[in-house]
């Protein structure tokens, strides 16, 4: 939104459309995690998402002040919803069918608490280095420090990525019955 209001200076009210693609393609990938789970291991839908992650800043990092919305904007704000959409809608199976359901609450509670701390943690650390990197008198956030945060945003993506095809193993979800 900072690039589209500082850099290109648009409306409130086009940005807010600006972001339509956001909501439009959130349901997709919730959709297809339902029915994926039980047919490929989970990390192979992780890895899929660390790619989306990765789409948005992709999209971002070519544009400059002239950038035409229709060409990479909205491609990468639509494809880039796909990421934190496959990961939740995955983790969130994975996490409460692992556990007794006595513990599902907890563990869906945890599941929130770390995403909203990944929400909170990862934007500040992209802002703070924006700022450093280009910002005038007023505090805003010019271009390259914009660019630097998108540079960070696809480092994190690409080491997710590398650490969940090392690492990370996640079998099919099978259909189970729980015992309280």
């Amino acid at each position: 939104m900072q690039f589209f209001l500082t850099q290109q200076h648009v409306s409130a009210l086009t940005v807010a459309l600006y972001l339509l693609p956001n909501a439009s393609c959130g349901v997709l990938p919730t959709f297809m995690v339902s029915r994926l789970m039980h047919r490929i291991p989970g990390h192979y839908i992780f890895l899929a998402s660390q790619f989306f992650f990765a789409l948005g800043p992709a999209f971002f990092l070519p544009q400059t002040r002239s950038s035409n919305y229709f060409a990479l904007s909205m491609p990468g704000i639509g494809l880039a919803t796909f990421g934190p959409d496959l990961s939740f809608a995955a983790a969130s199976i994975y996490i409460t069918s692992s556990v007794p359901r006595s513990y599902q609450g907890s563990a869906g509670a945890l599941l929130v608490t770390i995403q909203n701390l990944s929400s909170a943690i990862i934007p500040s650390v992209a802002d703070s280095i924006a700022a450093i990197v280009d910002s005038n008198e007023e505090g805003e956030v010019g271009l390259k420090g914009l660019q630097a945060a998108w540079w960070l945003a696809l480092a994190a993506a690409a080491v997710g990525g590398v650490i969940t095809a090392v690492w990370v193993r996640i079998p099919k979800e099978e259909e189970k019955e729980h015992v309280a």
